[in-house]
């Protein structure tokens, strides 16, 4: 079973999912990241489900410090997520062409040749809700219009959400 930690959240995912930290590997950090154009940006995680679906996963997780560090942040939270999606999926199609590491080539030539993409946007906010820094609702809606041509049904999921519906999604977090 593939496990990823981002942070202090845990994405485990059964045996029949592949799946990587995209922002880790070698084609993206000495190949695509500085060098196709600049400032490029990379979702989190990347999966592929059954040889069909393939999964964009950006993690998000405000519960400590949240509101100071979105203040960092030079972009909306909208904004940020779309630019590392386009830039993922730009990096993926060279990496089927261009990686180095064998493993990566391979797994980024699957994942282009999947019949579909989702994307989801895994957020944790403050459990207190005088702190919640998102309308989740509305940064769904400013998503959906931003990444239309790519997954028109974009999701914003959390832990809690994910308990809820335990079988929608082909991995755990904790």
């Amino acid at each position: 079973m593939p496990t990823i930690t981002e942070g202090n959240l845990t994405f485990t995912f059964p045996a029949s999912v592949q799946a990587a930290k995209y922002d880790a590997w070698s084609f993206y950090r000495n190949q695509f990241q500085a060098r196709c154009s600049k400032d490029n940006k990379a979702v989190d995680i990347v999966a592929i489900a059954g040889n069909q679906t393939a999964w964009l996963i950006e993690i998000k997780d405000f519960r400590i410090g949240g509101r100071d560090r979105q203040k960092e942040k030079r972009l909306p939270l909208a904004d940020e997520i779309a630019q590392k999606v386009r830039d993922s999926l730009a990096g993926l199609v060279a990496a089927k062409f261009n990686a180095s590491v064998p493993t990566e080539k391979n797994f980024a030539t699957q994942f282009v040749n999947c019949s579909e993409i989702k994307i989801i946007l895994h957020i944790e906010q403050p459990n207190h809700t005088c702190e919640v820094i998102f309308n989740l609702s509305d940064l769904q809606d400013k998503l959906k219009i931003l990444l239309k041509a790519i997954d028109p049904r974009i999701k914003i999921l959390n832990i809690a959400e994910m308990t809820k519906y335990p079988n929608q999604y082909p991995w755990k977090v904790k």
